[in-house]
């Protein structure tokens, strides 16, 4: 009955699989900046075809994919989309090979499931929404394994494949060939298949002249890879070796994370791989009986689909293939695994229920099987849209911060040379970009001699580390640049770290100040050193400290250094292990002098007055600070003792330099709401971290003076629970009663922070509600937004 429902609407099943294929690969296409090898593409797109050939031989992929991306981007563009959009229609094809594929080989329903699974399949999602060959490569593996069943589904009934059928599958594996050095086993797997249909008694009579025409096939289609055959062979020759691959269990069950819930790490827990291992089992088992009926596939196109997942698999652990980068290559692989899991779902004969249990038992293995796969696909899509750590690189938002903040004498730096196209396709400062190290392996005089020219010419440099294991094993430019630079910020943005450096003036040498505070057991403070006592919001105040140990210390300890204003908010802090992470707390030697230091960026907008500076050590497994003696201490923190005074700026920073979403501004009259982050205080660096009683609900707002503000302005912040009841509140200065509105001059900005204690919340919901207080008495709603409290 279930089955008799489902294949009743073959006439629109396609269609409607290709719709959800379509809109599935469309949904957030530009989404995501373009990482280091799409800006690649993006590059190679834009030169001749004769060019894209030359360097593809120079390169790990051969050149159709970027021929093709050629003649695209002269159609549709060379935007974030229009680059991406030929990978979606790949991935549109080869649902729709998925689709008729299943359909030959299991029926209507089987094509059904296999094209609605395969057109929700992360794995295939994503890399239909990236500028790279392995969509087109699984589209022709998928297309490959269609004619192949075309073409023993017509031998089977005594005919021979038609001429044209013949002629695709000669170019199908021709293109697959010129497209990734990996279809090699895809196109064995296509004669392993075709092998087993010898042992078919249909058609073993007829062995003699099946065999010499599927042979003038292959030797058709390699005469026409011949030409390239050469390179592809020194290419992969080249390739080195994995370094430390993952041991064989381990491997393989990252393969079935990505083939079953796709390529984020957390998708594919063991329930769900298990799950459908058994639900892939069953598919096997099915086709290989189906391949013994008289109607059935025949036992090649049976076991395709089972060869077409084994295989792959088989030799990413077998080859030790095991890094991440390397399991994209396993999509050759995800269609066919969607025909396996199909047939799974619906495992019994063609014939119907009628003769094999129940309707209503099979239509209930039916729901449980599919919806248990769903569930696992719908679960990896939608980590792939909201995990941030399956974010790609983000290029774009690096080049755009580049471009809002940058001043005259900042600098690019660019560890691999493989960034260098993607950051350019983004790049707007007119930065000039210094990629080093300039060769492999690098060269360490060269190197040191680059860097201390840098140096001379650049008193920032924003450093974009890609790839640091190939391009700078020993880690010569970071370590360079920790030991002589004030690092700023170290941030990750996908699988590239954005560093910011401050470089001290040519001849600036460091005026050492004494000091004689004593952190746990043994660890001295000897002295400090700022830079300069005067700072404006966009500087970098570059702090040096001295420390020496009585002994060496026997725990790993953090350093934090705050500027903090006259409420003690946090304007700025970095907190790191010692000289950028480079001299852990537990290398010092006793007596051992361990100059130490760090960069702090005076976010835009921070109120001009006076700052302190703290100083302090801690465990980063509970946070818990040494005991401080000496001058300044504050128990668990050192107050250095030179202030710093904020400067008010000269002019107005540029919007997009702010941590809000400025399009989203409120105009207020004489001022304009920027926005406002929430998040725990002290957890700048984590804002996702849940509330817990007892914290701190910390404000983070931003302002802009339309023109002079003629009154006083303030927030109110309060928290209700679910009953409507106020647990909290606040009314205070946008800024502080130190810089009231009344100070603030026509376009300027202004952040202001605020505390809003949560002592008595209990864990529960709660709505927080923002308001504007005019000088007029009038309250103007900012923003209303739910929390959670977590229990502790």
């Amino acid at each position: 009955m279930a089955k008799g429902a489902l294949q009743g609407l073959a006439r629109w099943e396609g269609g409607a699989v290709l719709l959800l294929a379509l809109a599935a690969r469309l949904d957030r296409l530009d989404g995501q900046s373009l990482w280091a090898d799409e800006g690649n593409s993006a590059a190679q797109a834009l030169r001749s075809l004769p060019e894209i050939a030359q360097r593809a031989a120079a390169d790990i992929h051969p050149p159709l994919y970027y021929w093709a991306l050629h003649l695209w981007v002269r159609l549709f563009g060379t935007g974030e989309a229009a680059l991406r959009g030929l990978s979606v229609v790949a991935g549109v094809v080869a649902v729709w090979a998925v689709w008729a594929w299943a359909r030959r080989v299991g029926g209507g329903l089987t094509g059904f499931l296999a094209g609605l699974l395969a057109a929700l399949s992360p794995f295939a999602v994503a890399y239909s929404q990236e500028a790279r060959m392995y969509m087109l490569l699984a589209a022709l593996a998928n297309a490959g394994c269609l004619l192949l069943a075309c073409s023993l589904e017509a031998e089977r009934q005594g005919r021979a494949p038609a001429l044209g059928l013949r002629a695709a599958y000669v170019a199908v594996c021709a293109a697959g060939l010129y497209t990734h050095y990996t279809f090699p086993l895809v196109w064995a797997t296509y004669n392993l298949a075709y092998g087993l249909s010898f042992l078919e008694e249909p058609l073993r009579s007829r062995w003699k002249e099946r065999f010499l025409a599927w042979a003038l096939l292959q030797g058709v289609v390699l005469a026409l890879f011949a030409p390239w055959l050469p390179t592809a062979w020194g290419r992969l020759a080249a390739w080195p070796a994995v370094q430390a691959p993952l041991p064989p269990l381990q491997a393989l069950r990252q393969a079935g994370a990505w083939l079953v819930a796709g390529p984020c790490p957390g998708a594919g827990a063991w329930p769900w791989l298990l799950g459908a291992l058994g639900v892939a089992l069953l598919g096997a088992w099915a086709l290989a009986r189906d391949a013994a009926q008289p109607e059935g596939p025949g036992l090649g196109s049976a076991l395709l689909p089972v060869l077409a997942v084994v295989l792959p698999v088989g030799a990413i652990v077998a080859l030790d293939l095991t890094r991440p980068a390397y399991f994209k290559f396993l999509l050759v692989a995800d269609g066919p695994l969607a025909v396996l899991l199909a047939r799974g779902c619906w495992p019994w004969p063609r014939s119907g229920p009628q003769e094999h249990g129940t309707a209503v038992g099979q239509a209930a293995w039916l729901l449980v099987g599919l919806g248990f796969l769903l569930g696992a696909r719908l679960g990896g899509l939608q980590a792939y849209y909201a995990d941030e750590s399956c974010a790609r690189d983000n290029y774009r938002g690096m080049a755009a911060y580049i471009a809002a903040v940058a001043r005259p004498g900042d600098a690019v730096l660019l560890n691999a040379p493989g960034q260098e196209e993607v950051f350019r396709y983004y790049d707007r400062s007119n930065l000039p970009v210094y990629p080093l190290p300039r060769q492999r392996p690098p060269d360490p005089a060269e190197t040191q001699a680059e860097l201390e020219a840098l140096a001379q010419r650049h008193r920032r440099v924003f450093a974009l580390f890609w790839a640091t294991d190939e391009s700078d094993p020993s880690r010569l430019v970071e370590t360079w640049l920790d030991e002589h630079g004030y690092k700023a910020l170290d941030a990750w943005q996908g699988n590239v770290r954005f560093v910011v450096y401050a470089l001290p003036a040519e001849g600036q040498e460091v005026r050492w100040r004494p000091l004689q505070a004593r952190f746990g057991e043994g660890i001295w403070l000897r002295g400090y050193a700022l830079s300069e006592a005067r700072v404006a919001p966009g500087d970098i105040l570059q702090v040096a400290l001295l420390w020496e140990a009585e002994a060496r210390p026997a725990e790993r300890y953090k350093v934090t250094v705050q500027v903090l204003d006259g409420r003690n908010q946090v304007l700025a802090q970095r907190d790191a292990e010692p000289v950028g992470d480079a001299r852990p707390t537990t290398t010092w030697s006793p007596g051992e002098e361990v100059q130490d230091r760090y960069g702090l960026f005076i976010p835009f907008g921070t109120p001009p007055g006076p700052a302190r500076v703290l100083v302090a050590l801690y465990r980063p497994e509970d946070g818990a600070r040494l005991a401080v003696e000496g001058p300044g201490s504050g128990g668990d923190h050192l107050l250095l003792p030179e202030a710093v005074e904020i400067a008010r700026p000269t002019a107005p920073p540029p919007l997009a330099a702010l941590p809000v979403p400025v399009q989203r501004a409120r105009d207020l009259g004489d001022l304009a709401w920027l926005g406002c982050r929430v998040y725990p205080r002290g957890w700048e660096h984590e804002p996702q971290r849940p509330f817990f009683p007892g914290d701190a609900l910390h404000l983070d707002c931003y302002w802009q003076a339309r023109r002079a503000p003629l009154g006083r302005w303030r927030l109110e912040a309060r928290l209700a629970d679910a009953r409507g009841t106020v647990v909290a509140r606040l009314e205070e200065d946008l800024a502080s009663e130190a810089y009231p509105t009344t100070a603030w001059t026509a376009g300027e900005v202004v952040r202001g922070q605020h505390d809003l204690s949560l002592a008595g919340a209990a864990p529960g919901t709660y709505r927080l509600t923002l308001q504007a207080l005019s000088p007029r008495g009038e309250a103007i709603l900012l923003i209303q937004k739910v929390l959670k409290v977590a229990a502790p």
